[in-house]
């Protein structure tokens, strides 16, 4: 009998963990005054929504894009994606092709990929009443990470992963059981390939090795590291399109004077996003006020715990950060440690066992994060019937045809153009953004066969003096032929 209770128990206390994804999105539409079906990803103000809704809805019609997604033409050597390999969009690109793609598919995605989340969390760290306190309101007051379930690119996915990636590593710590030793590495597997530098967080599976003395199996993890790292080189070298500018910049490693120089021009950038951060003014500076937060937690929690292991969060974290301001650039960079400080901060407030603490490290991270007025990166895509109306009122199959030839399924989207109305390109076409003055310079060279341009731009009147032919319109974007 008693045994029957308690696995009831277990069974609502699971159930009721589950729900905290839809709580606190439910929260956050209630902050902003509007409700689940007022959103769409098609009038968010994020270009990167529209490059991996469309990419994702080609790999579901037709296994790959057949248009080239890139920068300036340029296009990746397989597959015709943009920046970001084909792992950045593999789960949601799956659900598509199980249960359908559309704008609210990524949503109920995200949602069940934290919904799972918060169900691992209780079957294996069986947090205590104060411990998921602490996790709950640290989950709370990520607004940001909270923001991101209602979008299509894979900050959830990634963040989630790594919390899951933690779990399995305690789990392995704990018990010694070579199967969460697996999973781990399967999921970092997985991380790894869609963004390299999550490889840091193999430091803490090493310290859990080391701790248990198991060198052998230290020496496998650093070839299965190894071999993950040279498999997301890989991905990127040939299933991703170069960006505009150099992304990462490995030069900086070669120079002690050079890495010092890039880690003190980071600093510099850092710390004026976060003073601007103070005033509300810069989400940028707010994930890294966040990401310092963090870091004096996990060094409580290395002083009270005086472990390996604890120490080697306290590296990964530095690492990180290093890595950000020395390879690539505290701008671009700061958004890039959400995830990575969303999975550490719930698992430090874990290990903290402090409520005062946990909640104290919980009410600051939030003061700071919903007080922030970015609207840029906090407001929710609200619909705007103008633009919902343009890209569902639009058929262009019958003009846009898709061909055999890759540059005619291609789309130049020149950067400073609405994008929107994008959404209604057909499926299997290639967006390929472009600066203004690379159409200006290079017009008779382009290799596309379609360019887009505002009613009334500059680039509108600029094409439109040449033999480009109108093809139709969404909206108030303009759709051109070049032959």
């Amino acid at each position: 009998m008693q045994g029957n209770l308690g696995k009831r128990r277990n069974l609502i206390g699971l159930m009721a963990v589950m729900t905290i994804p839809f709580i606190c999105s439910a929260i956050l539409l209630i902050s902003q005054k509007t409700r689940f079906n007022g959103l769409s990803i098609v009038c968010s103000e994020w270009n990167d929504e529209l490059f991996y809704y469309k990419q994702v809805e080609a790999m579901v019609d037709f296994g790959h894009p057949l248009g080239y997604w890139g920068y300036n033409e340029g296009h990746s050597l397989y597959g015709n994606f943009a920046a970001w390999n084909p792992v950045n969009y593999i789960i949601y690109a799956i659900t598509g092709k199980l249960f359908g793609w559309g704008y609210i598919t990524p949503v109920i995605v995200n949602l069940v990929i934290w919904t799972v989340t918060f169900g691992l969390i209780h079957i294996f760290l069986k947090p205590r009443a104060k411990q998921w306190i602490g996790i709950i309101a640290a989950f709370l007051a990520l607004s940001i990470n909270i923001r991101y379930i209602f979008s299509c690119t894979p900050e959830s996915t990634a963040a989630a992963g790594l919390i899951i990636l933690c779990i399995m590593i305690v789990k392995y710590d704990e018990t010694g059981k070579i199967g969460f030793f697996v999973a781990a590495n399967l999921l970092l597997m997985y991380l790894v390939a869609m963004r390299g530098y999550y490889a840091a967080f193999v430091l803490i599976m090493m310290a859990v090795i080391i701790k248990k003395k198991k060198w052998l199996l230290l020496v496998l993890q650093t070839i299965i590291i190894l071999l993950d790292l040279i498999i997301f080189v890989l991905l990127c070298k040939y299933f991703a399109a170069t960006y505009f500018l150099d992304t990462f910049h490995f030069d900086n490693l070669k120079s002690p004077r050079a890495f010092a120089g890039a880690v003190r021009w980071g600093m510099t950038e850092t710390a004026g996003f976060m003073k601007e951060a103070l005033k509300g003014g810069s989400m940028r500076g707010t994930w890294y006020i966040v990401f310092f937060i963090l870091c004096i937690c996990e060094l409580i929690v290395f002083l009270r715990k005086r472990n390996l292991v604890n120490l080697s969060v306290i590296i990964v974290s530095g690492g990180i950060l290093m890595a950000m301001w020395s390879v690539y650039n505290a701008q671009e960079g700061a958004r890039n440690l959400m995830a990575c400080e969303t999975a550490l901060i719930i698992m430090t407030v874990y290990y903290m066992d402090s409520l005062f603490l946990g909640v104290a490290t919980a009410v600051i991270t939030g003061i700071v994060c919903w007080s922030s007025h970015d609207v840029f990166y906090t407001a929710l895509p609200k619909t705007d019937p103008a633009i919902i109306s343009a890209v569902e009122n639009s058929d262009l199959k019958s003009v846009m045809p898709l061909s055999d030839n890759v540059w005619d399924n291609t789309v130049v989207w020149p950067l400073y153009t609405q994008f929107n109305g994008l959404y209604a390109i057909p499926s299997g076409f290639g967006i390929n953004c472009v600066r203004d003055e690379y159409v200006f310079d290079n017009y008779d060279e382009l290799r596309s066969k379609y360019i887009v341009a505002e009613q009334g731009s500059d680039m509108d009147a600029f094409i439109s003096k040449k033999n480009a032919y109108h093809v139709s319109n969404v909206g108030k974007l303009n759709i051109y032929a070049l032959r």
